[in-house]
């Protein structure tokens, strides 16, 4: 991060359990690229000032109601011109997937597609404070690099 002062540092991803295989990201995700979907990960290292200054992740909503919070959190960022690089065909996160699911792949969630929409409609990166007037920061644990 610091030799080449990128912003955001990210990689691909390992599913272990219930899912095998890998998804892998872009290289170099733009803005154009986080505007038509999530090219970071959640397990990313970032520079502390811009989880300060965009007021982090946005837990919101549950079933239809749900806004991938790390897509959105990113999505903040790249519109703030944060550079972001991702260490691709590297597979450096084990993403361990239970038989269950998760909240945010239960039946009811917005698909990909629909979150798109309400991203492109609006000011990139703040669809969650028209999904929900009573949002509020998630409690998250954060690993932040220094800036």
């Amino acid at each position: 991060m610091e030799t080449y002062l990128y912003d955001i540092v990210s990689t691909s991803i390992n599913f272990v359990g219930a899912r095998e295989g890998h998804i892998d990201t872009l290289e170099y995700p733009d803005l154009n690229d986080m505007e038509n979907g999530n090219h970071v990960i959640t397990c990313a290292v970032f520079r502390k000032h811009l989880w300060e200054s965009s007021g982090g992740y946005f837990d919101v909503g549950i079933g239809k109601h749900h806004v991938a919070e790390d897509w959105d959190f990113w999505l903040r960022l790249a519109t703030k011109g944060a550079r972001i690089r991702n260490i691709s065909k590297e597979y450096l996160f084990n993403y361990r997937v239970h038989t269950g699911g998760s909240l945010s792949s239960a039946a009811d969630v917005r698909s990909i597609e629909d979150q798109k929409k309400r991203n492109s409609g609006e000011k990139p990166g703040f669809a969650y404070a028209k999904s929900n007037s009573k949002f509020r920061p998630a409690t998250v644990q954060v690993f932040a690099m220094q800036s």
